[in-house]
């Protein structure tokens, strides 16, 4: 009896301690950020911000230093569920993998998953789990600031049915 009870106990202890390092779903480490639009909407505000800034479209890619290819954004299938975006900083030779996926007909979550480092596809380090705390920080900081922010900003414009003022002109004297 006293083996069942000690059996017991340390696969619960085990499970307990297991269940730490796993985690649910398709992208259980993503940041997920919910944005007050539909997927069109935002769908449609990552392709102005891409045709606005287009340092942040990837060059082509290769895997294994293979042929080079261009990495597309696009509707994944079986199951479509998301639409996936890259996004790519020069300056820190990156690619950023990112997602969209509707809430409702009003609300899209919008995701940031991982971090490939350089041009050649096969490093991806999902934040939150392959990225240390601190450099998780940092990508997010980066990605908020860089891409999210600008990205709002742009929704909020397609809301208001006004103009999307390209990142060139703002600021410049008698620019409305």
């Amino acid at each position: 009896m006293k083996f069942h009870y000690l059996t017991f106990i340390i696969l619960i202890v085990g499970f307990g301690i297991l269940s730490c390092n796993i985690s649910a779903g398709s992208y259980p480490y993503a940041e997920v950020y919910k944005i007050n639009a539909s997927e069109a909407q935002v769908k449609k505000a990552i392709d102005i911000f891409k045709q606005q800034n287009p340092e942040f479209k990837i060059p082509n890619v290769t895997i294994g230093g293979g042929k080079p290819f261009e990495l597309k954004d696009e509707q994944t299938s079986n199951p479509s569920h998301w639409f996936v975006a890259y996004f790519y900083f020069a300056a820190d030779n990156e690619i950023a993998y990112t997602y969209t996926r509707p809430q409702n007909s009003d609300v899209t979550s919008f995701a940031f998953v991982s971090v490939n480092k350089g041009l050649n596809l096969g490093t991806w380090q999902d934040l939150n789990f392959d990225l240390s705390k601190k450099e998780t920080e940092v990508e997010l900081i980066k990605f908020e600031q860089q891409i999210l922010v600008p990205i709002q900003h742009i929704i909020d414009s397609i809301a208001r049915n006004s103009v999307v003022i390209p990142h060139v002109l703002q600021g410049m004297p008698n620019h409305r």
